[in-house]
């Protein structure tokens, strides 16, 4: 199928508009209310910081974050919920095509990979 101008799928999104709000996308699970949830998403978000400052100055205690980064992202649950994880998207990685590696040094690496990526970002 050639594509087409950008006009005509402009014309095509104003007949065929999108809901607002699709089916697919609505979680009904209150997952704010999940203490350990919070606790383990702040802590990600302390390490993330650690991780983005320490990695130029001591490759071992970086080491150690992200080993606790990795632990926390594979063992605590909904935590694809956390802002980090949801980032992964714009990164075309999703957090399900992520769990079914099964590599855990690959899986490190795709983390370091979106940490240097967020680092450039928070600076």
């Amino acid at each position: 199928m050639a594509l087409k101008s950008n006009l005509e799928y402009w014309k095509y999104s104003l007949k065929h508009p999108e809901p607002i709000f699709e089916d697919y996308y609505i979680k009904d699970d209150l997952i704010v209310e999940n203490k350990d949830l919070i606790e383990k998403v702040e802590r990600l978000r302390e390490l993330i910081i650690s991780y983005c400052v320490i990695i130029e100055k001591n490759e071992e205690t970086a080491q150690q974050i992200l080993d606790e980064i990795y632990n926390i992202i594979v063992s605590v649950e909904n935590i694809n919920y956390s802002e980090f994880v949801s980032f992964w998207n714009a990164m075309d990685l999703s957090y399900s095509i992520f769990k079914k590696m099964d590599n855990k040094r690959g899986s490190k690496r795709v983390i370091m990979w979106i940490l240097q990526k967020e680092k450039k970002n928070l600076w």
